[in-house]
Parts: C-alpha cells; sequence; structure tokens
C-alpha cells in the first residue's frame, strides 16, 4: 500500500471546479485542511461548490472564473492566485478541454 501524502497547508487548485468531478475532488480535499484555489467558467458553480466545501471542512477556499481554454485568461488568473505561495497540488482537470464533438 501507498503512504498518502499529507497535504495540510498546502495549496490545491482544482479547475472544472463549479461541477461535476472537479466538484467532488474539492469536496474531498475539504476536511484535509488546505487552501483550495478553484477554477471554473461557471461563476454560480464555483460559489455553490465553495458554498459546499466551507459547509464540510476547515479549507479555505478561493474562486476564480477561468476560461481554461483561453490561454491568455489561464495566465491572468495564474497571475492573480500567485499571491499565495507555489501551488503545490495541481488536479488533471486543468489539461481536458471541451470540443463540440469529443472531451479531448
Amino acid at each position: 500500500l501507498h503512504k498518502k501524502k499529507d497535504v495540510s497547508g498546502e495549496i490545491v487548485l482544482i479547475t472544472g471546479a463549479g461541477s461535476g468531478i472537479g466538484r467532488l475532488m474539492a469536496l474531498e480535499f475539504a476536511p484535509l485542511d488546505v487552501s483550495l484555489v478553484l477554477w471554473d467558467i461557471n461563476v454560480d458553480g464555483l460559489k455553490e461548490t465553495a458554498k459546499q466545501v466551507k459547509e464540510k471542512g476547515p479549507s479555505r477556499v478561493h474562486y476564480y472564473q477561468c476560461d481554461c481554454s483561453d490561454r491568455e485568461v489561464v495566465y491572468q488568473v495564474a497571475d492573480q492566485v500567485s499571491r499565495f505561495k507555489p501551488v503545490v497540488v495541481s488536479c488533471f482537470f486543468f489539461f481536458l478541454f471541451w470540443n463540440d464533438e469529443y472531451l479531448i
């Protein structure tokens, strides 16, 4: 069995956090005493995720509207987030982009 990494006190960036798997990941990290940085294009979804995270655990939550399919927007939002210490855990959702026909 692999030993789980202690992420207490770390910053966790989750993209696509406004719904679905991204929201579920945020809720899994909520009780672990981390600072969550949530990105999604859907602000209402982000607000709901942040609300649920605050109800579930001691994590601090910061959310930002971000269209991860637009490189310039990603850089701009990343610059806003940079006031925190470096992000040490980044979820894989950042690399998923929606295409009209399929998920890439």
